[in-house]
């Protein structure tokens, strides 16, 4: 982010509307960079420019010189901010919007930032709390939309960071070509695993729950979180963070590092490492869904999955000499494909599978049986256990 702050840039102008309730906010080809929170009443954002960008009323009587700030009021729908082309900033802050969020930035290297507070600014205040909690998705997060957020970016290096944000709707981050990084939830302890960090024998001891409800993540969608990763060498990182429908994480066709920590996925788990023969690295720690299915392509790739649970879990690798790391981690179904080249399978202490399904890892050599294996006893029962697999191998394909 500080790349772009420090740089001489030239300041753009921003144009701001209200139309039929909707805030439309719209930027030029320059370095738009601006600041987004709610006013003291309902219905009204304050929009300021930063570092030297101006803003003012689309409709604004002619002659009206732009200013660093205003409000509006009477915003009831959608807002839609879109900056153009430049090196653009988007800081959104201490905001609740009343519908849905969407932001499009241009080509140029653009930050995005959700419910991340500027360096200089005080810890965020607690929101006012007079909707309930049925109402909006939580009256204490930094940033509360009761719709869905969609944040797109084209070509550049960008970087979308959505921190203390509540979702009534499904989430989307979708970036454009270069090398990108996003960011959802808390900041990552250590940058995802490098090439070799899977290579080790995994050693893990699962913890169990006392049944007591945990805590909220810090971001939490009530619909889904899909994250597609654009051509190039990205990263993407999801920590402390929570959703009732899903989680989708895809890659392209560049070296993709993607890391999941302290996620509560909800239904369905889908990572996908893209295409191509570059080398990508998965890392899935401390995670829960029902179904989950990791898929990456060709090249030497590196998958680690350590103190997770499942009721289903599929791994399926491409070409390459791939090599995947599973300890700590629970599943009623575990089905591991290997692809051509020489995968090797690393397996650590503190794994419960009900049913394991192991196919095409050459390290270690293969059972006797073929690459099935199993405590009947420990599995399933024999009426959901084979619908289990056929879910768990779909997924995988």
């Amino acid at each position: 982010m500080e790349r772009l702050e420090n740089k001489a840039l030239l300041a753009g102008e921003v144009l701001v509307n209200v139309v039929g309730g909707h805030l439309l906010i719209t930027g030029d080809a320059e370095a738009n960079q601006i600041a987004v929170s709610s006013g003291e009443d309902p219905g009204s954002f304050v929009i300021r420019g930063l570092d030297g960008t101006t803003v003012s009323m689309a409709d604004a009587p002619d002659g009206t010189p732009p200013g660093s700030e205003l409000t509006v009021e009477g915003v009831r729908g959608n807002v839609r901010i879109a900056t153009g082309d430049g090196d653009d900033v988007v800081r959104i802050n201490r905001a609740r919007f009343a519908r849905s969020l969407a932001i499009g930035t241009g080509e140029g290297n653009d930050t995005v930032l959700i419910g991340v507070p500027a360096p200089s600014a005080p810890a965020a205040a607690e929101a006012d709390g007079e909707a309930s909690a049925e109402e909006d998705p939580a009256v204490d997060a930094n940033v509360a939309v009761r719709g869905s957020v969609r944040i797109a970016t084209f070509a550049g290096e960008d970087v979308v960071r959505v921190a203390d944000t509540a979702i009534g709707g499904h989430l989307a981050v979708l970036t454009g070509a270069d090398s990108d990084r996003v960011v959802l939830g808390a900041d990552p302890e250590t940058p995802p695993a490098e090439g070799g960090a899977a290579t080790d024998e995994l050693v893990a001891e699962s913890e169990e729950t006392d049944g007591d409800a945990p805590d909220p993540h810090l971001l939490r969608a009530r619909g889904g979180i899909l994250v597609s990763l654009g051509a190039g060498d990205d990263a993407a990182s999801l920590r402390d963070v929570g959703s009732r429908r899903g989680v989708a994480v895809g890659g392209d066709g560049g070296s993709d590092r993607i890391a999941l920590s302290d996620v509560d996925a909800g239904f369905s788990l889908l990572v996908n490492g893209g295409r191509g023969d570059a080398t990508d690295n998965v890392v899935l720690d401390d995670v829960r869904a029902r179904f989950a299915a990791v898929r990456t392509g060709d090249g030497a790739d590196r998958v680690r999955i350590a103190d997770s649970a499942f009721a289903a879990l599929a791994v399926s690798t491409g070409g390459g000499d791939d090599i995947v790391g599973v300890a700590g981690t629970k599943a009623r179904v575990a089905v591991f494909l290997g692809g051509p080249g020489e995968d090797t399978l690393n397996e650590g202490e503190g794994n419960e599978f009900g049913t394991k399904i192991v196919r095409n890892f050459e390290i270690p050599a293969p059972p006797t049986d073929g690459g099935a294996s199993g405590d009947a006893g420990a599995g399933p029962t024999t009426a959901v256990l084979p619908r289990l697999v056929r879910r768990a191998r779909v997924a995988a394909k």
